[in-house]
């Protein structure tokens, strides 16, 4: 049976991730409680979240990223799944899928969750997605296609051409959680 800690801690980790499940992005929660307020009545002053310009609909992961999807929904979606993958909690996969299933040529999304049928010893799953990860790569930024390279490597059981692809990359890109 749990401790009681661990009950604790998991009880935390939902209370406090309920006003982030749609989004985690702090802009999007501040307009979400904007909204609730209006309809109530209670309107603030008009304020608006600042935009870079030279950004504007580019997608972020975590650790502050680039991706290479328009959906936001998508980005959200993996998110979630590398947030729960890293962290080694339930849910990964589902959320990968979701991420495919809202953006059917987002790469790194299908190479998330080809890294996880490879986790889970799905190995002609793994390097299934892993090819197709590397076909929707051909649209993705330099660094997306050199992250979905070396776990393709991983995945095809090439630890030389994965090992030596990662120092490289994470000389250059060292926040790259999944390569790391």
């Amino acid at each position: 049976p749990a401790s009681p800690r661990c009950r604790t801690l998991a009880a935390d980790r939902h209370r406090l991730n309920r006003f982030a499940a749609h989004s985690h992005n702090i802009i999007a929660v501040v307009s979400h409680v904007s909204a609730r307020l209006d309809s109530e009545g209670l309107a603030l002053k008009a304020w608006h979240p600042p935009r870079a310009p030279w950004n504007e609909k580019m997608n972020r992961d975590r650790y502050d990223l680039p991706l290479t999807t328009t959906s936001d929904r998508a980005a959200a979606h993996y998110r979630d799944g590398m947030d729960c993958m890293l962290s080694a909690w339930h849910g990964a996969e589902e959320a990968f899928d979701r991420a495919i299933q809202e953006d059917g040529e987002f790469a790194l999304a299908c190479i998330a969750r080809a890294r996880l049928h490879q986790l889970n010893m799905q190995g002609g799953e793994a390097r299934s997605l892993a090819a197709r990860a590397r076909q929707l790569a051909a649209n993705a930024d330099a660094r997306e296609r050199q992250h979905i390279e070396i776990l393709a490597a991983v995945i095809e059981g090439k630890p030389k051409v994965a090992v030596s692809g990662a120092e490289a990359h994470l000389e250059q890109y060292p926040r790259d959680a999944l390569v790391l």
